[in-house]
């Protein structure tokens, strides 16, 4: 939107009669600066957002359209001004018109854009960990792994979703997770650290808000042997999205918290004054196989203001390694940035074939 406002400007800028735009977005947010007796939206599409200043009397005018969260069509003349530092930043004003969008086309620009910025937190994750040496790999949706013997799983409620396929020879199901598949990379590619980007389908719902598909990216590091070295992993990354994909310029501080000792309870994601990397001590069985000690002594959780889950770090032993896992939620970070209820991310029911 700002780009195509700015090449507009550069082009008519001779003719400043001629300065007249329409711009579709959704309202993000409103600025109302009374000292200097002026009013801004900020409107937003998928490509960035831009400034609408109302006078008094537009303001009074529009006021029942200027909702956070509408889609609305803006018409008005462009203008360049200088901000607090300068900086020339296009602005529209003289505001001719504004129309609510369409419902339809509301949902479809809400969509369009939460998949564009999924996209970009993916892609933000997988340069961090190729910077960090993880080797990327392609993990399989359809498996035959018998997810009711992983403890963790059955613990949190977790069940997988039937692939209904018969070429197969064995039940068949979509993956809850591919931490096992990255395990089996890491150690067949002899690699000490790996992740993949997939997407985990579950029937059940293991955190408030979330459905049964959901992005996730998992890593896994057998030479990260450093508690403190994981915990700054994930926090650096964290610090890292919201440099680079906030909408607005956000600055967070992530405190540390001793959580104690683990009870399989997910009530402890709590809203919090700050972004908190919260560790708990545990002592819990990975497998039922007798013959394999592997345990998971330690979990970390690094959580938003509001309670929301954005990633997941395990350190699992056994008596001749000690392998980190981390697990990333692109759509809780999402949430996150957007401020948005998952379930409003997308609506299934309006998907066509």
């Amino acid at each position: 939107m700002a780009l195509d406002v700015s090449s507009f400007y550069k082009k008519n800028s001779a003719n400043t009669d001629n300065l007249l735009v329409s711009v579709a977005g959704w309202i993000e947010g409103k600025l109302n600066l009374l000292k200097f007796d002026k009013y801004f939206v900020i409107l937003r599409d998928m490509t960035g957002s831009i400034k609408v200043q109302l006078t008094a009397a537009e303001r009074t005018s529009f006021q029942p359209l200027l909702i956070k969260g509408t889609a609305i069509t803006v018409t008005g003349k462009v203008c360049v001004e200088q901000d607090n530092n300068a900086t020339s930043q296009y602005i529209i004003k003289d505001v001719v018109k504004i129309e609510n969008a369409h419902d339809t086309h509301d949902s479809r620009l809400r969509e369009k854009e939460s998949s564009l910025l999924t996209n970009k937190i993916v892609r933000v994750c997988s340069n961090f960990l190729d910077e960090n040496e993880f080797l990327q790999f392609e993990s399989n949706l359809i498996s035959t792994y018998d997810y009711e013997s992983y403890h963790s799983y059955k613990d949190e409620g977790l069940s997988a979703l039937d692939v209904v396929y018969t070429g197969f020879g064995a039940p068949a199901k979509l993956i809850v997770s591919p931490a096992k598949q990255v395990s089996s990379f890491m150690f067949s590619a002899m690699k000490p650290r790996a992740y993949t980007v997939a997407t985990s389908f579950t029937s059940s719902y293991r955190f408030p808000s979330t459905g049964s598909e959901m992005k996730i990216i998992v890593a896994k590091a057998t030479d990260i042997k450093d508690a403190l070295q994981f915990k700054t992993l994930m926090k650096t990354l964290t610090l890292k999205i919201f440099a680079n994909l906030a909408p607005q310029k956000t600055k967070i501080t992530i405190s540390d918290v001793d959580g104690g000792v683990w009870d399989n309870s997910f009530d402890k994601l709590k809203p919090r004054d700050d972004f908190a990397c919260i560790s708990y001590l545990a002592n819990i069985p990975i497998y039922q196989a007798k013959n394999d000690s592997t345990r998971i002594e330690q979990i970390i959780h690094l959580q938003d203001t509001d309670g929301r889950l954005l990633l997941e770090g395990s350190r699992e032993v056994n008596e001749n390694l000690t392998v980190s896992t981390l697990t990333i939620y692109p759509t809780l970070f999402l949430s996150s940035l957007m401020k948005n209820p998952l379930r409003v991310l997308r609506n299934l029911w309006s998907d066509k074939a």
